[in-house]
Parts: structure tokens; sequence; C-alpha cells
């Protein structure tokens, strides 16, 4: 199966991304974004501090391509490449 996701982190920016080849996906994945991102959120790894991020299904399908063209029309629905709104580069 192919999985379209959003994550949500926790100041609210978002990531759209694909996952294949897992069976069932794997809820534990957080997406690939830039190592800048993992950097953003480093400060909030204290004692004591919860960080919560958020994974949503948004499509699941049968093939790769079509599953690379729905991660497009969601990051393109999300605005998922806009720096104020998500982590999306391309």
């Amino acid at each position: 199966m192919m999985y379209v996701y959003k994550i949500t982190y926790p100041d609210e920016m978002i990531y759209v991304g694909v996952d294949w080849g897992k069976q069932p996906c794997v809820v534990s994945y957080v997406g690939s974004p830039a190592p800048d991102v993992d950097r953003k959120y480093h400060h909030l790894l204290s004692v004591g501090q919860k960080i919560v991020i958020e994974k949503e299904i948004l499509w699941v399908g049968e093939t790769k391509s079509e599953a690379l063209q729905k991660e497009r029309e969601f990051i393109k629905l999300f605005d998922a490449t806009n720096p104020a709104i998500g982590h999306n580069k391309r």
C-alpha cells in the first residue's frame, strides 16, 4: 500500500509526504523533511517537555506513481512549500 500523509509539528507547521513499502504504515515514522527542521524543534527536548507531532493519513492507494501525484496535489492544496506554513522544499 502507498500512503500520503501530513505531519503537523508543535508550532502548527506541516510536512506532506509519501510512504510506501511498509505494511502497515509505520506510525512512528514522521517524514523526512530537511535537516534544519529537526534542529528547529531541538529546543523542545528538555525534561518534562511534551512534544506532540500529529500524523494524518490523507490518501491510501496501490501504485507509486499515483501516490507521488497525490503527494504533489496535497502539497499544493496545503501550500506546504510556503515557508510560513510548511516544511516541504519543492
